[in-house]
């Protein structure tokens, strides 16, 4: 495909047009340069070193589609690694986050990740059913915390979210007041 054998054809003069099947077999051909004798050797220089010219970027196009193939040959497997990788990672997180699923189920234990700079919460349910809400609440804030904190502790579990903002540790035990209006204890660790 790369390919086209540039090739000079030297004929004789000739008065008028060339017959019809001899331009059609000229066409045929290809990559033809016809030179009509007597031929200044200059012209015949001229036409031989633009066919060599021609011919060797033939060649780099030849070498640069080569490169080409080995390049995208080498993409596609460096694409099906990481396709594998990426279906190994996510199967053994899959893995992961169901051990710890059942770990906190088994524990009853609720979990979050609190973003403070947002101010906001991910979580799963068994935390919220911690606070009293029997389904998983639409989002989750220092606000809606602190309001279930106890009163007499609030300014404790205030200043351990500052200290948390500073130094991105956080571990409180207080009580809380349930959305049933039930008081309970509880400890919270996070890094």
């Amino acid at each position: 495909p790369w390919s086209d054998l540039p090739i000079i054809a030297l004929a004789t003069k000739q008065v008028g047009h060339r017959s019809l099947g001899s331009s059609d077999l000229l066409r045929r051909l290809g990559n033809v340069v016809l030179l009509e004798r007597p031929i200044n050797a200059e012209t015949l220089a001229s036409a031989a070193q633009s066919a060599l010219r021609a011919r060797r970027r033939q060649y780099q196009v030849e070498s640069l589609l080569e490169e080409q193939k080995l390049a995208a040959a080498e993409l596609r497997a460096l694409n099906d690694r990481l396709e594998q990788r990426v279906e190994q990672r996510t199967s053994e997180l899959n893995e992961a986050r169901e051990t710890l699923a059942f770990a906190l189920d088994s524990a009853e234990m609720g979990s979050w990740d609190f973003d403070l700079v947002r101010d906001s919460a991910r979580r799963n349910l068994r935390h919220d059913q911690i606070f009293g809400y029997k389904d998983l609440e639409p989002s989750w804030s220092t606000h809606q915390f602190l309001a279930h904190i106890a009163d007499e502790d609030r300014q404790a579990v205030e200043i351990a979210l500052e200290k948390a903002a500073q130094n991105g540790s956080f571990e409180i035990e207080s009580r809380i007041n349930r959305r049933d209006g039930k008081v309970r204890w509880i400890a919270a660790r996070a890094e």
